[in-house]
Parts: C-alpha cells; structure tokens; sequence
C-alpha cells in the first residue's frame, strides 16, 4: 500500500514500457495518451483479512463475479468493433479525398474553371467533415473509457491494466495518426481555388468556409445553453430547506431539461423515485424533505422512455399529490408540452385533475390555442413563447452564412396561423433591423396587394373573386405617413376560415374595412404589388421587411389539395407551427412550396411530438431542408436516424424557463421577461 501511495502522490504511471499496438482495438484521441493513474484507497487491513473478506462464500457470489467477467469481455470486444469501423470508415474516405486532390492537380486552370462551380467547395467540405469525424470519434472513445475507468476500474489492478493497454494501443492506431494531414490538403484546395477565382487567398478561404456554413448537413445539431436568447450567466441563489427554497422534480420524459433549468437556477433536484409495480401502478416517492418549499414539478405531457402520454399525465398528477401531502408550501406544474391545448373541454379536465391534486399555478409553453387558458378557471396558467430563440438562432445564422435578407418568407401552415405568422415574421424583421441595422422597426406595416385565386373547374366556389384582399402598406421610410394606415393588432384579427378562400377573403376585407382608420387604397398602391404578400423591396433607410404567405386546404376529400397564396418562388420559406406530430401536413405544404419555385424550406416547430416512424419517414424525404425544434420533448429516437438527424435542429429552452421558474418564485411579472 505505501508503494501505491508513493505512485500516485508522484503521478507515475502503474504500467511503464513499450506497449504493443494493436489495430484491432477501439480507438481514442490523442489526449488520451497521456498515462492513466490507478487510484486505490488505502485500507488499514491485512493481506489475509482482506483475502477473507474477498473470498466467495456461495454459488451466487461465483456466478455474480463470472457475469462481472464477461462483461468486461463484452465492453473491450464492442469498444474493438467500434475501433474497427471508425478506422475503416476513415482509411475509405481519406483514400477519396487524396484521389480526388490529385486528379484537381490533373487539370490546367482553364479546365478547372469550366468545372462546376461547386466542384472545388465539395472537394473542401468532404476534407474538413472527414477531420470533424475523427475529432469527435476521438472524444467519444476518450469519454466512454474515462466513464468505464471511473466506474469499473477503481478498485481493480487487473481492470487498470488492461485500460491502460487499450489507451496506448489507441493512441498509437491510425485515428489520432492519420495518413495525411488535413490542414495541408486544406491549404491546397483554398490555393487552387484561389487560382481558379483569382482571389485572394484570404478571400478564397472565406468563400470556402462560407460554402460549409451554408451546408446543413455540419450545423450543430443540439444548440448549447450558453447560446440561448434568454441565457443568463447569473441567477439568484435562494434559501435552505423549510425557508420557501425554490426545489425541482423531473418527472420520466423532462429529465435533461430539469437537469438543465436546475444547473441555470442554482436550485436542487429531489430525490423521488418513479416505479411501475408489476399490476402496473405507479409508485411516487419523495426521499427528502419539502416542508415549506416552494416546489416546481417539471413534465412534458408527451410518451417517453416507453411510457405512455397518459402514463406521464398521470404521473404528474401523482407527484403534485405527494408534494402536498409532504407539505410543501407551494406545489408549481412546469408543463413545457402541454397535451389536449387543442381541445378545450378536454384541457379543462385536466386543469381540473391538476388543481385538485394540489397544484397552485401552471407554467408552460407555446399553446395552440389561447382558447384553453380561460378554461383553467381559478387556476392560474402562465403561457411563456420561444419565439426569440428561433429568430435569435435564425438571425445568427443568416449574419454567420451571409445570406440575403430579400428572399424570406414566413408560411402559415394553415388558415388558423396566419396571426402567428404575422407575429413571428414581424418580430423576424425587428431583430434583423436591429442587428444588421441597429434601427427599431417599432411599427411593420404589410404591402397591398391583390389575390387573384386560381380557378377550377369541379369547383364553382374557387372561382376568380372581383373583390381584392387588402393588407397594411409598408411605410416608405421617408417620414411621411401611409396612405392605408396599419390595421387593429392580431388579437382582434378574425379567426380565418380553412374551408373556403372566398370566405377568408370577405372575412379579412370587411373587418379591415370596418376600421374607422382604414381608408381603401388607390390603383397605384394596388398595382405596386405583383401578388398576395410578395417580397417588398428594401427601402432607402436599409428596413428589413418580411412576407408571409398562408397554405389553405381546397374544401374537398384529398389531402394533398392545398392552395399556397403568396409567392415563395426563389424563397427562403419557413414554416411557423406550435406542434408537430405526424408531419403529413408540414410536409405536404412543403412539397408544394418547392413545387412553386421555394429554394429551401425550414419548417419551425416548438413541440416535436414526431410519435410514429411514419413521421420521420417523412422527414427524412427532400421536401423539408430542416427542421428546427425545442427540447421540450426528448428526440432520441428521431437522433438515431441519420436523414433525420442531419435536419434536425434542438434549441434549448431551459434558460427561458429557468427564468420564469425564478420570477414565478420571487413573485414577479412574467410580461417584461421579453421586454429585451
């Protein structure tokens, strides 16, 4: 033992010497060279002590440390078949990248410049996704034997040794010792196209790492906290048990959110236990004492982890029950998804169910229908949006790839989210004015325009209208006032109808018609727009306008009849919904954007409900270039499916609850929190 000691107060390795290398063996990153330290506490007892203490007394101890045994077998024969992939993966795709190189040398300048504009960009993009793929199989080789180290080798020489030969094998294999060095190629490639372009080499490198931010398939897939919108480096510490601390509990499909809403907090997770008995009851157990707390219950109302949506509906209930059977002061739902926010009566059943096990406020987020607040009753709800974090990560990426602020347009999935469209489009075009700008574009004004519907022949009703549809001009930017002033605000907008276009086009005039303010635009202003919502040009003082357009379903039996009003040809289109679950409908108005000229499609959802493999069959077909959702519901499954996978983007809410989970706690106003 003192010699053990004496070893790790020095730092010297257990296992010196030259280690032989093995291909076979998994891998792992260069840092994982670096010599790795048994750690062994010392125990005041004798050798034959400790050999009697050790020896197995029983069958059952024998078999335990047999089936211990071909564990540790099964981890370093799996952790072999992943080296052994990786490796291959790699030799077949470094072999390409250096065949392609040569045969770009091949060519004369005049050859390479008749190529294919995006020739010598691809060739780039394949070379630094081929080194993004070695350093992140590097980390994850170094992570899972750190984890195995830390839980399985502690108190085992023999273990030890053999983790230490894999690192040194690692280390020496051709993962952290590639055959070329892909800074060099890099440099190569950006020489030739700097030839080929006659740039700068500065300017070329830009336009080449330009090429890979406009690639989706290298975007960050899972959006780090730190870069959230409502991201606070401090939050206020709050007070021991029993003095009304702000507590947490996860329940089974929130439980990386509430670990993150509690690390942003500075506020504990208690311990509680979540079983099913074998009659399939759920058992809820608090482990630690509540009194006088002020305690959030955290759970989407969505399946997870094999558990039902009325599993996790139940499961809430059970714990707020629990939590007030233990006294807590204040017994809070955090419901991120909330389930039945389409149907009210079924909501107000379950604002009941909540209330009566002991709930006192509920906090969610985004609601489809604003409809199912009132039916909550004496039950205070409170309806956070993550409006800001998809437009502050849009905006972000707009700026970072350079893209044109002209050709975006906000689409409304159906006639019932014009009104959200026009609020995540304004609130777009306020954050990009301010960015690119720095000027507040207090007021948005829409440009007039004029709807000529296509007509159909088996439909009588979808005819060519007389009547025109008029929206809110823009203002010019000059100082001088519009001729047709802005109309009411969207909450006394009509519900448009979805089951015939002369209706929603009779419904928006005569309402916008009726304001006192409201005067009918001449012929100049009518003419001024080519179509419902088209693309305004940016005036003189650099504003930032945004169209919308809406997609409306033909009042007939096919699915796919649907009608895109608005022109998205050569646009950016970004589809704005609050829930998707099966994506027939995201899809299928995506298809017809693209059918109508539509460059990329971004369909922007805050709950990915995503509950069939159907569903992701869909995604994963050409229409929708990217889906970008919240972490209020788990994507496990949706990660697991490489096409899905590259589309996928999770922003994190946990900053924004966290935020309203402190201000509900000290009793402040949740309506400045978007006051930014």
């Amino acid at each position: 033992l003192p010699i053990y000691s004496y070893l790790i107060a020095n730092r010297t390795p257990l296992i010196t010497g030259s280690l032989p290398l093995d291909d076979d063996m998994p891998t792992i990153t260069a840092e994982m060279s670096a010599p790795v330290y048994a750690i062994t506490p010392t125990l005041n007892l004798s050798a034959a002590v400790r050999g009697h203490l050790l020896a197995p007394k029983d069958e059952d101890v024998q078999a335990s440390r047999d089936k211990l045994q071909k564990l540790h077998a099964k981890f370093f024969e799996e952790l072999r078949g992943s080296h052994r992939r990786v490796k291959s993966f790699l030799v077949e795709k470094e072999k390409a990248a250096v065949e392609q190189i040569e045969e770009l040398r091949k060519h004369s300048e005049q050859t390479l410049a008749k190529l294919m504009p995006n020739v010598i960009p691809n060739i780039y993009r394949r070379v630094r996704n081929i080194a993004l793929f070695r350093d992140l199989n590097t980390v994850a080789f170094q992570r899972v034997m750190q984890k195995y180290f830390q839980l399985c080798c502690t108190t085992s020489l023999e273990q030890q040794e053999k983790v230490r030969i894999a690192d040194s094998i690692i280390a020496g294999s051709h993962l952290c010792k590639p055959t070329f060095d892909a800074d060099q190629q890099l440099d190569l490639i950006t020489a030739i196209y700097a030839t080929v372009q006659r740039l700068s080499y500065e300017d070329a490198r830009h336009s080449l790492d330009l090429a890979i931010e406009r690639d989706l398939t290298t975007h960050q897939r899972i959006m780090p906290v730190t870069k959230s919108y409502f991201y606070a480096a401090g939050f206020v510490h709050h007070q021991n048990q029993g003095s009304f601390a702000l507590k947490l509990i996860s329940g089974i499909g929130s439980k990386p959110l509430t670990k993150k809403i509690s690390n942003l907090s500075h506020s504990q997770i208690l311990n509680c236990d979540n079983k099913i008995l074998p009659a399939g009851e759920l058992a809820i157990k608090v482990n630690e004492a509540v009194r006088g707390d002020d305690v959030y219950v955290i759970q989407s109302m969505a399946a997870a982890q094999g558990r039902s949506m009325s599993t996790a509906i139940l499961q809430l209930a059970l714990s707020m029950q629990t939590l007030s059977l233990a006294s807590a002061a204040r017994v809070t739902a955090v419901i991120p998804y909330m389930a039945y926010n389409s149907n009210p009566n079924a909501s107000a059943a379950v604002a009941e169910m909540l209330m009566i096990n002991g709930c006192r406020q509920v906090l969610t987020l985004d609601l489809t229908s604003d409809q199912v607040e009132g039916m909550f009753g004496n039950l205070p709800i409170y309806s956070v949006t993550a409006v800001m974090e998809f437009i502050s990560y849009l905006t972000n990426r707009i700026i970072r790839e350079e893209q044109s602020v002209r050709n975006l347009v906000v689409v409304s999935p159906n006639g019932d989210g014009v009104a959200r469209a026009r609020r995540f489009a304004d609130a777009f075009a306020k954050n990009l004015n301010k960015e690119l700008f720095g000027a507040e574009s207090n007021a948005l004004h829409r440009p007039c325009a004029q709807i000529s519907l296509p007509a159909r022949e088996d439909d009588p009703m979808m005819s060519p209208s007389p009547s025109a549809m008029m929206l809110n001009q823009p203002s010019t930017g000059s100082g001088t006032t519009s001729a047709v002033p802005q109309p009411r605000s969207n909450d006394d907008m009509p519900s448009p109808s979805a089951r015939t276009l002369t209706r929603l086009q009779s419904t928006l005039l005569s309402t916008w018609t009726s304001s006192n303010n409201l005067v009918a635009p001449n012929a100049t202003q009518v003419a001024s727009s080519a179509n419902l919502l088209s693309p305004a040009p940016v005036p003189s003082t650099e504003r930032v306008f945004i169209p919308i357009a809406t997609a409306l379903k033909r009042p007939s039996h096919e699915c796919n009849d649907i009608d895109v009003i608005g022109d998205v040809k050569g646009q950016h289109c970004y589809i704005v919904d609050t829930v998707i679950d099966e994506a027939v409908n995201a899809t299928t108005v995506a298809k017809k954007l693209k059918q109508g000229g539509a460059l990329r499609v971004t369909v922007v959802a805050t709950h990915a409900l995503l509950s069939s493999a159907a569903a992701l069959d869909l995604i994963e077909q050409a229409w929708i270039d990217e889906l970008i959702v919240t972490d209020t519901i788990e994507q496990d499954e949706a990660l697991k499916r490489p096409e899905v996978a590259k589309k996928l983007r999770i922003l994190s809410v946990a900053p924004l609850l966290a935020e309203a989970v402190q201000r509900l706690h000290s009793d402040n106003c949740l309506s400045t929190l978007f006051d930014r």
